[in-house]
């Protein structure tokens, strides 16, 4: 797995790589580092790119030519010259930036040893870790990012559809999984963005439920919150269907002030609030309605890259940031569980919502889900 904010930096997925930006206090160079070629390995895996090498009067070779033209970079160079190109500037400069990233990739782990040699020959040296100033930056997303996030949610968007179309008491929630997967791939996506959770009943009410192993019964509330993976961006939706294709009357008394909740959210959200103030307009909202009790987990989380991209929940939203909005209500008693998700484009005065397209009202599940079930692919 290539480390998040590695592919961030570079847009590039090779295992084993590196990237060295150097800054004199005007200028700045990078160089690229990539594994060098491994004829072995081609024969039996996908060729990737490779550092290739220099001939003999220092000119490139056609791999290295290809590696400058594909990725962009003007100065690539073989993994295995990194610790004697790095040998100069570490005697000059006066800190450096590591990707010390949590939880550790390849890369990071080789950042931390990196990290820690620094520290044990070079005392002079101040190391820090990267992760906080890289994850500032991706908070804030360009335009291609927000596109390539859309992408994301509109397979996501399919795969609830899929859902509504196919659910019904005694299914197994694993077979729900598993046209969740199918949709994925079929669009192409490079795959789940989390463990798809599929929790019926009282599992529906575990925040966090992915075993997905239980028959699906009748009049139960069932959890699907799920996100795909597409161009290495991520969605991350939930929806709540009654498995009988009509909510009964108590879960509807949950899932009409969950809503009521998500759209208090939506309306307090624009840049300058934070995901902190969100959380406190939900919870209090949820105690004004008696709620407050079955009220456990935040709203809002950023999303990108990574589903969870960090980030402070004090930290004022900038425009573009991506979050999601997800309240939900969870009694294990009544076995009821009700959370409704959506991703939004945090902008000047309010948001844009990118999950738009797909329905969340009562009157527009019921309708949908009360049409004949469709059989589960084969």
């Amino acid at each position: 797995v290539v480390a998040s904010n590695f592919f961030y930096y570079t847009g590039i997925e090779i295992q084993n790589s590196a990237y060295v930006i150097l800054f004199d206090g005007k200028n700045f160079s990078e160089v690229l580092f990539l594994p060098p070629p491994n004829p072995l390995k081609a024969r039996w895996e996908l060729m990737e790119l490779s550092s290739g090498h220099l001939d003999k009067l220092g000119n490139a070779d056609a791999a290295r030519k290809k590696a400058i033209k594909e990725t962009g970079f003007g100065a690539v160079l073989s993994n295995y010259e990194l610790f004697d190109f790095l040998a100069k500037p570490l005697n000059i400069v006066k800190e450096i930036y590591l990707d010390l990233s949590i939880p550790l990739t390849i890369g990071s782990e080789n950042a931390v040893r990196f990290f820690d040699d620094v520290r044990r020959q070079m005392p002079s040296v101040m190391a820090k870790n990267l992760r906080s100033v890289a994850l500032k930056q991706r908070n804030v997303k360009e335009a291609s990012e927000i596109e390539k996030i859309k992408k994301s949610v509109n397979v996501a968007i399919e795969a609830q559809n899929a859902i509504m179309d196919i659910l019904q008491p005694g299914m197994y929630e694993y077979e729900v999984e598993a046209v969740v997967k199918y949709v994925f791939t079929k669009n192409g996506a490079q795959g789940e963005s989390f463990a798809t959770i599929i929790g019926s009943g009282k599992n529906s009410t575990i925040l966090h439920y992915n075993q997905n192993r239980k028959m699906i019964g009748k009049n139960e509330t069932v959890v699907c919150d799920l996100g795909a993976k597409k161009e290495n961006y991520c969605s991350d939706l939930t929806r709540t269907y009654p498995s009988s294709s009509k909510f009964t009357k108590e879960q509807k008394r949950y899932y009409e002030v969950v809503l009521q909740a998500q759209e208090i959210a939506i309306s307090t959200i624009k840049a300058g609030v934070s995901i902190g103030d969100v959380n406190k307009a939900v919870a209090d909202f949820f105690i004004s309605k008696g709620f407050g009790k079955f009220n456990f987990h935040g709203v809002s989380h950023h999303i990108g890259i990574d589903v969870h991209d960090g980030g402070s929940v004090d930290e004022p939203l900038s425009e573009n940031c991506v979050i999601t909005v997800e309240p939900g209500l969870y009694n294990q008693r009544e076995k009821i569980g009700v959370r409704i998700e959506d991703n939004v484009v945090v902008k000047k005065n309010g948001v844009e919502i990118i999950s738009k397209d797909l329905i969340k009202d009562i009157s527009d599940i019921e309708k949908r889900m009360s049409k004949p079930r469709k059989k589960i692919l084969v």
